[in-house]
């Protein structure tokens, strides 16, 4: 019970540290994007600088995501360069970040499950000698 709790405790952290990789990303490049169309105001079909900062987050959502949206694109070179880091960014994080989880949590839970082992025999014997008695 103890050992599925522990497993169980890793995997959750796994998928809060993709959540809020996800979320940071998310708004930074909103921001990012924000300060794009500050300085050329046609480098994105669709967001000029009359839009609201959620404009930015919902396109910087859209590309996190992955999800194809014709709604709005880059035009400019800075904006086509910065949606691509951005992908690459995804990409590359959320590789790292399952290949850390699947070898570090797991390498890092079998020595948990091994401590939480070693705890237990030690009450059991605790127990043993106190029923002796």
């Amino acid at each position: 019970m103890e050992k599925q709790f522990i497993i169980n405790q890793y995997i959750l952290w796994g998928i809060i540290k993709l959540l809020v990789f996800n979320i940071l990303l998310i708004f930074i490049f909103a921001f990012i994007y924000w300060l794009i169309v500050q300085t050329d105001n046609n480098a994105f079909k669709n967001l000029n600088t009359n839009n609201n900062f959620i404009d930015y987050i919902y396109f910087s959502t859209v590309k996190t995501t992955g999800r194809c949206s014709d709604d709005i694109q880059p035009k400019s070179v800075l904006a086509i360069i910065f949606s691509i880091i951005h992908y690459v960014i995804i990409y590359i994080g959320l590789v790292g970040i399952l290949l850390s989880f699947e070898f570090f949590s797991f390498n890092s839970c079998n020595k948990l499950i091994t401590r939480v082992n070693k705890k237990i025999k030690k009450e059991c014997k605790k127990q043993n000698k106190k029923n002796r008695k």
